[in-house]
């Protein structure tokens, strides 16, 4: 089984607000169908998954940087909210927009 232990680039020009800071400073960012969350100060990761291989067109993060929000690009896109310091899912908003979220 094949473990995702680093994500490399991330995609500037096909995504609004690309790069993002969460509440504990980590940095925020888009890498095809993942929201990164990369801990400068260790080099880690840690990754939100949950776009089932659509591409990350849209990334946003609250004020106080605790919750962030993805949408893909697809023919029914959604738009995911996940724990902007754990990467951890909190609730999919489903058929909402009729094209990919920009």
């Amino acid at each position: 089984k094949l473990q995702l232990v680093y994500a490399h680039g991330v995609d500037t020009q096909n995504t609004r607000n690309a790069i993002l800071y969460n509440a504990k400073h980590e940095i925020m960012y888009p890498n095809a169908g993942l929201a990164v969350l990369y801990n400068k100060e260790d080099h880690q990761q840690k990754f939100y998954k949950g776009h089932d291989g659509n591409s990350v067109s849209a990334l946003a993060v609250t004020e106080d940087g605790r919750f962030g929000a993805s949408g893909d690009s697809c023919l029914r896109p959604r738009v995911r909210v996940f724990d902007a310091c754990t990467a951890t899912e909190i609730v999919v908003m489903r058929e909402f927009h009729r094209s990919g979220i920009v």
